[in-house]
């Protein structure tokens, strides 16, 4: 059981954001960096997906922070941030795809990122999970742990292309990242319009 007081909720929940932020953004830089040398197409969608995250967590932050009355309002902006993420990982899938970028993946590189990913995001979920039942903790929490399935299928993946030297599970992995951030989105979307729904009843 949760034996926070309603005011350490609060902090807790700043201390946990700006945690979440900075975890975030370092594994954007250094995906963003390191999916050119790996060549993967699994790496850049989830590169862009962090940077996502750390704006979603920035705009949860804010709401925490600044617009404690109006917090409901702002679970919708996640979601929009997310589809507008979507758009980007999809348009870099099918740019890599055209010109055949994705062939030469390098899997060991993928793998150890991967695992590095996957326990940021563990990390993320954990803290978020522990903190308040405000609309946009809890939002950014299911942003985290979606993305851990993701992160445990490009770990699959890179296993694949290791033994098999098949470079098509990297772009399946893409396409998997693109799912998983409109489905996010979709499911704040939903949540959000039952929240206003019940609000007025």
């Amino acid at each position: 059981m949760n034996k926070f007081k309603i005011k350490d909720y609060r902090k807790y929940d700043i201390a946990s954001l700006s945690i979440a932020i900075g975890l975030n953004f370092s594994m954007f830089v250094t995906e963003i960096i390191l999916c050119w040398i790996i060549n993967s197409i699994s790496m850049m969608s989830d590169a862009v997906d962090s940077f996502g995250d750390a704006l979603t967590y920035s705009v949860a932050l804010y709401a925490v922070v600044k617009l404690q009355n109006k917090k409901e309002d702002r679970s919708v902006i996640l979601g929009i941030v997310q589809v507008v993420i979507g758009c980007f990982i999809l348009e870099e899938i099918i740019r890599q795809y055209a010109i055949n970028e994705h062939d030469d993946v390098q899997p060991m590189f993928l793998l150890i990122i991967s695992f590095f990913a996957l326990a940021v995001n563990l990390l993320c979920a954990v803290l978020l999970y522990l903190g308040s039942k405000d609309k946009n903790v809890k939002a950014s929490f299911w942003f985290s742990a979606i993305d851990c399935f993701a992160n445990a299928y490009t770990i699959i993946a890179a296993i694949i292309i290791w033994n098999h030297s098949n470079p098509l599970p990297d772009l399946i992995g893409g396409i998997i990242f693109f799912l998983l951030v409109v489905w996010a989105a979709v499911e704040i979307f939903v949540k959000n319009y039952k929240y206003k729904k019940i609000s007025k009843t």
